[in-house]
């Protein structure tokens, strides 16, 4: 009898524990699914500009931050911002309401490679529209920790109450 009971008592964990993975399995599913779709609709993607010094001449008509993506074929973390931090919503809507988003691939502009010559890759720079440089940071940043500081080099809203 006692062991009638042992087997039952684990039967009933094993389902119980099956089904709690199966939950978060289909919660995790259903989520992913829907920020897809949320993705799609809002058709939010960054829209890269290539290295030109006029680039500061259309920030200052648009009001817009600078912000510059120095990359390379070769570096495994560039891949790695693209595939996750440059896709993450939160990211991808601060980018496309607050800045212009510039690549550089480090071959093909050696004048950034010399400027910022001991700057590893991937290296995120925000620019002012004047040129000057707010923020720099070489290697890879997590989505939110991306998010959290482009939030935080936005300029502050000029207030009309006085």
């Amino acid at each position: 009898m006692k062991r009638l009971m042992d087997n039952r008592l684990f039967s009933l964990v094993s389902l119980g524990i099956f089904l709690f993975f199966l939950a978060v399995t289909v919660n995790t599913i259903m989520l992913s699914n829907a920020g897809a779709v949320s993705l799609k609709t809002q058709k939010l993607i960054v829209e890269w500009h290539d290295w030109a010094p006029q680039i500061f001449n259309t920030a200052k008509q648009q009001q817009r931050l600078i912000l510059l993506d120095i990359t390379a074929k070769w570096c495994q973390f560039c891949r790695k911002m693209d595939d996750v931090t440059y896709k993450y919503p939160q990211v991808m809507n601060v980018i496309k309401q607050n800045f212009i988003a510039v690549r550089a691939d480090e071959a093909n502009h050696p004048e950034l490679v010399k400027r910022y010559k001991k700057a590893a890759l991937p290296l995120t720079v925000v620019f002012d529209s004047n040129g000057n440089e707010i923020y720099k940071r070489s290697g890879y940043m997590k989505p939110q920790w991306m998010a959290w500081t482009l939030m935080a080099v936005l300029p502050e809203p000029v207030s009309d109450n006085k």
